[in-house]
Formats: C-alpha cells, sequence, structure tokens
C-alpha cells in the first residue's frame, strides 16, 4: 500500500511540473549603481533650438562567486526638453 502511495504521488509531482532542487552552499555579491546622463544633439525643433535628454539610471544586480548575473533589475527615467516633438516623445496624462 505505501508503494502504491508513493508513486502515485511521485507521478503527480511529475505530472503537475514541480521539480525538487537541492540547495548547495553558494557565495552571491549585491551590487547597487546609479548614473545620470546628459544627451546633447538629439535634434533640433522646428525653430533650430537643439533638444537635450536627461537619464536617470539605478541597477541593482545579485550575482554569483563566478560574476554571472543572478538577477538584475534596471530602471531608465528620461527627461526631454519641451521644444521634442515625435513619434517616441512620452506623453504624461497628469
Amino acid at each position: 500500500m505505501k508503494n502504491k502511495s508513493f508513486y502515485t504521488f511521485f507521478i503527480g509531482i511529475l505530472f503537475i511540473g514541480i521539480n525538487f532542487t537541492i540547495l548547495a552552499e553558494t557565495k552571491m555579491y549585491q551590487g547597487l549603481g546609479k548614473a545620470v546622463n546628459l544627451r546633447t544633439n538629439m535634434g533640433k525643433d522646428e525653430e533650430g533650438t537643439d533638444i537635450y535628454s536627461i537619464n536617470y539610471v539605478t541597477a541593482s544586480g545579485l550575482f554569483d562567486e563566478n560574476g554571472r548575473i543572478l538577477n538584475i533589475i534596471v530602471d531608465i527615467l528620461e527627461i526631454n526638453t519641451p521644444n521634442y516633438i515625435g513619434n517616441s516623445r512620452p506623453i504624461f496624462s497628469g
């Protein structure tokens, strides 16, 4: 009776797709960073005025002992000058 219930449980686990993982001790490192970039000469508007952009980039990464990326999150905020008109211009509904 025990063998039948074990096999039923085992087949059920395989069917559902749950896998078992043996955990090993691993050294992990976390890195945080930010950067502010000014992009100049992205073009000109109808009046010939230059268009500029400021980018705020923030990143958080988790690395293993060999330097491979385990997880990374990047957030970018781009602010353009008001005279930028184009298809890729972000529109805030405010």
